[in-house]
């Protein structure tokens, strides 16, 4: 077997690192050691060719939306609060598995096959999740009225008050002008 400097095996997985968009998915790269299991080989190939297919032929794979929400999702795991960022950014998460589905549902109905690659698109859509963090976040991840009827309560109340300090700022203003 080839030493690894020879092959400049590091300098192969810098270039392939580059293209990762995620952070997490970047030190995988850099997790991939050299084989000499032709049987995995050959699988990793088929299926590397398989998707240069779809690519070449049907476009790009809709990645768009998807970020590094490791951390995010790590807080969720063990029960912690997410920021509004956190939470839009996993909507647009679920939103990007949602376009990749219906990328691959569309080579489905086209007749395309997708023989290597289905063990990857076995994943739930989130549907339910991504409709509450919508009605909840804005597209500016702010917390909307709606995300419960006691923050909207809270929020009309702050507006009446402000309401009523700023008409009886007018009056004072109005009543003692000529002194001011």
């Amino acid at each position: 077997m080839y030493q690894i400097d020879s092959l400049e095996f590091n300098a192969v997985l810098a270039r392939v690192s580059s293209y990762a968009q995620i952070n997490n998915t970047k030190k995988q790269v850099f997790e991939i050691k050299p084989s000499n299991d032709i049987e995995w080989i050959n699988g990793e190939l088929l299926k590397t060719e398989e998707a240069r297919k779809h690519i070449t032929g049907y476009g790009e794979l809709p990645l768009g939306g998807i970020y590094d929400n490791y951390n995010a999702l790590s807080k969720a795991k063990i029960g912690s609060v997410l920021s509004p960022e956190e939470l839009q950014n996993i909507s647009l998460l679920i939103m990007g598995i949602k376009n990749i589905k219906n990328y691959y549902g569309t080579l489905n109905s086209l007749k395309i096959e997708v023989n290597y690659l289905k063990e990857y698109l076995d994943f739930d859509d989130f549907k339910k999740l991504k409709d509450e963090i919508d009605f909840c976040i804005g597209d500016k991840a702010n917390i909307l009225d709606s995300a419960s009827s006691e923050l909207l309560e809270i929020r009309k109340a702050i507006a009446q008050a402000e309401n009523r300090l700023r008409s009886k700022l007018q009056e004072i203003v109005s009543h003692n002008g000529k002194m001011l």
